[in-house]
């Protein structure tokens, strides 16, 4: 009889120490989650870091960054309205947005500055690097 309470406390001592374990190392792994950043959804950069990084590249001047920003807010407000869109509307939201603000960043900015500008990734396109370009080549050949 005695080793029989003696093996239950022992398997009780086990099961308990096994169920209060992983609730502390939870605890303990799993620090205060960071704060949110301040740029927008999904990782994309807020107006002012964007504005930062184009005056950085492209040595904006101090009557260039005002502009700059109003149309960044534009293309910004513009992209949030087209998230509740079907992807096929978004796409087409989208591609008007980015020609708009090329259109009007070609205005605010010098020559050699929109040429920076247009080697610089933007969204999409800069991720996929450009229009019709990729690995996508047709079949056969040598």
């Amino acid at each position: 009889m005695k080793t029989l309470k003696t093996s239950l406390a022992a398997l009780f001592a086990a099961v308990s120490l096994t169920a209060v374990t992983p609730a502390t190392q939870a605890q303990e792994t799993n620090p205060t989650p960071p704060p949110p950043r301040a740029g927008g959804p999904r990782g994309a950069m807020s107006v002012e870091d964007r504005l930062a990084r184009l005056t950085e590249t492209l040595k904006l001047t101090d009557e260039q960054k005002p502009k700059v920003k109003a149309v960044l807010e534009v293309q910004s407000k513009a992209m949030q309205e087209a998230r509740g869109l079907s992807p096929e509307d978004r796409r087409a939201k989208m591609q008007t947005v980015r020609e708009e603000m090329t259109k009007k960043m070609k205005e605010i900015l010098t020559p050699d500055q929109f040429t920076k500008f247009e080697a610089m990734p933007q969204g999409p396109r800069g991720r996929r690097g450009g229009q019709g370009g990729g690995t996508n080549a047709p079949a056969g050949g040598a």
